[in-house]
């Protein structure tokens, strides 16, 4: 593994501020606010290599959604298995309304 990549969704919150640290210097992002300032709902996503110390500060209202991938290298030798069939995607409005309902339900992630 040689890094990572976070992908956030634009969901409503206050907090959940990624903080980033590498020889003595540290930098913060907050895709909140990038988010919140776009004319249509984005995505907003950060990589960074595996030496990178981070930590995510506490989410404080609402919910932060995100998707992790961590990123390897393969030997280029190597043999990659078949191709996976990849049921086709409904689109950006039918991820939309599920995401909304599972977050406007009090049963979906109850203590964050």
């Amino acid at each position: 593994m040689f890094g990572s990549l976070v992908v956030i969704y634009p969901t409503a919150h206050e907090g959940g501020k990624l903080i980033f640290r590498h020889d003595d210097h540290e930098w913060k992002f907050d895709a909140n606010s990038l988010t919140a300032s776009q004319p249509s709902p984005s995505l907003a996503y950060v990589a960074f290599y595996s030496d990178v110390e981070h930590k995510v500060l506490k989410v404080t209202s609402g919910r932060r959604v995100t998707l992790t991938y961590n990123l390897y290298l393969v030997d280029p030798t190597s043999k990659v298995g078949d191709p996976v069939d990849i049921p086709s995607f409904k689109g950006v409005s039918s991820l939309q309304a599920t995401l909304q309902g599972l977050l406007k339900s009090p049963e979906f992630l109850p203590d964050g």
